[in-house]
């Protein structure tokens, strides 16, 4: 079953890229991360040698993330086909010899060239990829080439460039509000999706070399009429819709750590995790969910012997199939003084994060120059602050809570 929910863009604002979620670099990183694989194939080579092996679906608060191990050329080509929602296009958007003819027609497709750059016989592919969506009539995006590194869209792969079939991995992040279903307004996700993979050549007269799951491949290289593909993975249904993850430092030295979701599908249990930098994780207790359901729950655990300095929390969820998936990361820091004010990344591009022991997430940041002049003030609720628009240079910031404490001035550098 398809659900969908309201992205509370705030109350997911502190994801980190280090938060149990796959680096986007062409490398497997294991089912640690990924978990189990969603479908696998028969694993014999189809048409041209090419070995679509195993998918991987897996999601943070962001993004969703897609995988596949692989045996490919260079000179090939990559379809993740994304199904979210009713309708969707049945000719191949690329205007390959391929028909989508899925119960359902996918409503997007992230699909692109294989192999690195300095290809031997001088084309320069470089991971080139584009992201496509049916609009109900046509698909929109083709032609335009994706950031490979982007905030929304990310790809990367590992088949050298020597035009020979090899193993590999290829792996595509999108964030989620690219990623809608049926009539949504802006801040609308989807939280269920099918997805299949593909490897096909790169002329419009070739069909599917093959896929994963396994399906109708190419029996030669100049095709006439398509190849039929309608075999997705199973529903990757992602298994809880969080509304907020708080952690909220108490007067006998605890933490409280409270967390609501609206929806439930298959879950088990949170395991609750602590983090002294944000990146080496420690399970400190369990909490039982409450399987499938539809209408709001609330949790809450107890921390009675948190670190001396921040501590980082995030929270496992697992199904009762073992799939899980991360929470946003929640952070409290227990140093003495009122004032005291963490910035991270330090230096920063994009965003940065925030963490001040006032404890409370709702309230202002004021950003001055070296020079100390006012540059802006931000109303924020949660603890991330866009400031992708800023100009490269040295700068200060405080936060203010919504009393009117002012943490200390911390400096950072935009890079």
């Amino acid at each position: 079953m398809k659900r969908n929910f309201i992205f509370f863009a705030f109350l997911f604002s502190c994801s980190m890229l280090w938060a149990g979620t796959p680096t986007i670099d062409g490398t497997f990183d294991g089912t640690g991360v990924w978990g189990a694989a969603r479908a696998t194939s028969d694993l014999t080579p189809g048409w041209g040698g090419a070995n679509a092996k195993k998918l991987y679906v897996t999601a943070d608060a962001n993004y969703i993330y897609l995988g596949a191990e692989i045996s490919s050329a260079s000179w090939q080509h990559f379809a993740f086909l994304i199904n979210t929602k009713a309708g969707g296009g049945s000719a191949d958007s690329w205007g390959r010899k391929i028909v989508y003819d899925h119960a359902n027609k996918p409503d997007y497709v992230f699909r692109g060239h294989l192999g690195r750059d300095n290809v031997p016989n001088g084309n320069d592919y470089g991971n080139y990829a584009e992201f496509h969506s049916w609009d109900g009539a046509s698909w929109t995006g083709v032609g335009t080439p994706i950031s490979n590194n982007g905030t929304t869209y990310s790809v990367a792969d590992n088949i050298p460039n020597n035009f020979n079939a090899a193993d590999g991995f290829v792996e595509v992040r999108i964030a989620r509000t690219a990623v809608t279903g049926a009539s949504q307004a802006e801040l609308l996700d989807v939280v269920a999706l099918d997805v299949q993979f593909l490897i096909y050549g790169d002329g419009n007269n070739h069909g599917p070399f093959d896929a994963v799951p396994d399906d109708n491949n190419a029996t030669d290289w100049d095709l006439t009429n398509p190849v039929v593909v309608s075999n997705y993975a199973p529903t990757v249904a992602i298994g809880v819709t969080w509304l907020d993850f708080l952690a909220k430092a108490q007067k006998d030295g605890s933490v409280d750590l409270t967390w609501s979701t609206a929806s439930e599908k298959f879950n088990s249990h949170f395991d609750v995790q602590r983090s002294a930098n944000g990146r080496d994780w420690t399970t400190i207790g369990t909490v039982k969910g409450n399987g499938t359901t539809n209408t709001k729950k609330t949790y809450q655990f107890t921390d009675n012997d948190p670190l001396s300095g921040i501590n980082y929390y995030r929270l496992k969820q697992v199904d009762f199939d073992d799939k899980f998936e991360y929470s946003t990361i929640a952070s409290v820091d227990m140093r003495l003084g009122k004032k005291a004010l963490t910035v991270f990344p330090n230096p920063a591009s994009d965003k940065i994060n925030f963490v001040s022991n006032n404890l409370d997430t709702e309230g202002s940041v004021q950003i001055f120059d070296m020079k100390g002049s006012l540059v802006r003030t931000v109303q924020v609720v949660g603890n991330q602050l866009d400031i992708s628009d800023l100009a490269i240079g040295l700068y200060q910031v405080r936060f203010i809570n919504k009393v009117g404490v002012a943490t200390d001035l911390v400096r950072f550098v935009k890079q």
